[in-house]
């Protein structure tokens, strides 16, 4: 996965859902950063091709707590949040968002 500073700055409104509190200073962004990439890497992480706002994504999931990781297919991140129930159900039986 590729990220850029702007990009975890921007998303970080999430950083809460991957148990990273408080508002966002450098330190916590690196911290973000990392935790992003060890979900997408950790091997309770699937990743689903799929669809974010109609463009084409890969979603890096993790079923038990549903927190995802979505990647354009060239591997730039572009967001991460923990799904409700129904954002569950969509990934998993069409990928869709």
């Amino acid at each position: 996965m590729v990220t850029s500073p702007h990009q975890v700055q921007k998303k970080f409104k999430h950083a809460g859902d991957f148990g990273i509190p408080g508002n966002y200073n450098k330190a916590k962004g690196e911290q973000y950063d990392r935790v992003l990439h060890d979900h997408v890497n950790a091997p309770t992480t699937t990743p689903i091709d799929g669809t974010y706002h109609r463009e084409p994504v890969i979603h890096h999931l993790d079923t038990s707590t549903g927190l995802n990781v979505v990647t354009k297919p060239d591997g730039r991140f572009v967001t991460a949040w923990k799904f409700n129930s129904d954002q569950l159900r969509n990934v998993t039986t069409h990928g869709g968002l």
